[in-house]
């Protein structure tokens, strides 16, 4: 057997071989396990612990100043505080008065309303009370819901303020989702090829 030839025996074998074991078959010339008996199966993948949802961080400094919202607000429509994004059109602003401004926009119908909870999971259910339509005082470790509606877009969310100075307000949030609502319909499956429409 020429060299040429045994190299490639030889790597098709190593080839095989990690096939085999990636396979779960053990050693091809083998069964795999000791003195040629088959490999014990092997052990379950453990399935990890789900976790929690994680929230979006966002930091809004005072507006202290008129022009460009900047630092001073968010949208949650378009998860961003980047003016080049979000072109001011925006949902949340911590104003100069210490508090958290819902109706920035003259075509806004936001609402927000303060929910009790020592953390975002324990925000389940959404409140008939509280509503505030134009602000809210800003409260460390308070939680809140917020409703967003702009005419076009509408949607629901929750957020804990976390730390409040006279500086900066910062605040967590998720997408609220009302715990002791029953389960939504689904689509019904396809049986067959349709138009489209």
């Amino acid at each position: 057997m020429s060299h040429r030839v045994a190299v490639v025996v030889s790597l098709l074998f190593a080839a095989m071989t990690v096939a085999a074991v990636q396979a779960g078959g053990g050693h091809p010339a083998g069964g795999g396990g000791k003195d040629g008996k088959p490999a014990p199966p092997a052990p379950p993948a453990s399935v990890p612990e789900a976790k929690a949802p994680q929230g979006i961080e966002v930091s809004l400094t005072r507006r202290n100043a008129d022009g460009p919202y900047e630092k001073n607000a968010y949208s949650f429509r378009y998860m961003t505080q980047d003016v080049e994004v979000h072109k001011n059109e925006v949902d949340v602003v911590y104003g100069a008065c210490g508090q958290i401004h819902v109706q920035p926009g003259a075509n806004l119908k936001n609402k927000i309303a303060k929910v009790p909870g020592m953390s975002l999971d324990e925000v389940q259910a959404w409140p008939n009370t509280g509503w505030m339509m134009s602000s809210i005082d800003a409260v460390k470790n308070q939680n809140y819901v917020m409703e967003i509606d702009d005419g076009t877009t509408k949607m629901r969310i929750k957020f804990r303020v976390s730390t409040l100075n006279s500086a900066e307000l910062r605040f967590e949030w998720q997408p609220f989702r009302d715990m002791s609502a029953g389960l939504s319909g689904t689509l019904s499956k396809c049986t067959g090829k349709h138009a489209t429409k």
